[in-house]
């Protein structure tokens, strides 16, 4: 069944290739950013954009990231990682280019905190609370844990978050935002979860400007 499967989506792929449609092969036969913005903008919807990357609705409960410089490269980059897409939590990348210019993953409802709550249980207030507790004490502080934490500690959701956070080093921050998240099904999951500290240092930071040597 999965083979067959396969072959069906190379097949539709070619499909829409030779009917002038829009097409990933088509996609990756563009070499620059700005031609490869262009070419989907005129065939698909956009739905969000970033810094690093533009979020397309592909019609078919997926959706396109599209890099629009080296941020978002090294952002879909982290994303297609295998080891990263065993994580339940995250939206699930279906395909992606070898290059990482672009990939297809699923697309997720917005999330609310209302939402959040009524899937985990628990508050989007309190998950953010103990979050930032963990983040705080692993990098060796004594902040308290909130008084929910035992309860919190045992869901599975929040522990497959802090497990990125220290797999990854994912930045509280946008851990603690819920437009980073949505929902797929009644599983709240990550949608935006490229932005790694490593990502961050390399193409977001600030550069330090180089010292002379001169003593002042």
């Amino acid at each position: 069944m999965l083979r067959e499967g396969l072959i069906k989506c190379v097949e539709a792929r070619i499909a829409e290739t030779l009917s002038g449609e829009f097409s990933l092969k088509a996609l990756d036969g563009l070499r620059s950013f700005a031609a490869r913005t262009r070419y989907c903008g005129q065939h698909l919807n956009r739905m969000a954009s970033g810094s690093g990357r533009i979020v397309y609705d592909m019609g078919d409960g997926t959706v396109l990231k599209l890099a629009k410089n080296p941020k978002g490269v090294a952002q879909n980059n982290v994303e297609s990682e295998p080891f990263m897409q065993q994580y339940d939590v995250v939206a699930k990348v279906t395909e992606s280019s070898a290059q990482d210019t672009w990939l297809v993953a699923q697309k997720a409802e917005k999330m609310t905190t209302a939402k959040f709550k009524a899937i985990n249980g628990y508050t989007f207030k309190v998950f953010k609370e103990c979050l930032w507790a963990y983040h705080q004490q692993s990098k060796g502080k004594n902040t308290p844990w909130p008084s929910e934490y035992l309860e919190v500690s045992e869901d599975e959701f929040y522990q497959e978050i802090t497990d990125l956070m220290g797999n990854y080093d994912m930045p509280y921050g946008d851990l603690a935002r819920p437009s980073t998240y949505g929902v797929v099904g009644n599983k709240v999951v990550l949608t935006d979860y490229g932005l790694t500290s490593y990502v961050y240092e390399e193409h977001y930071a600030p550069k330090k400007k180089p010292s002379h040597g001169y003593g002042y």
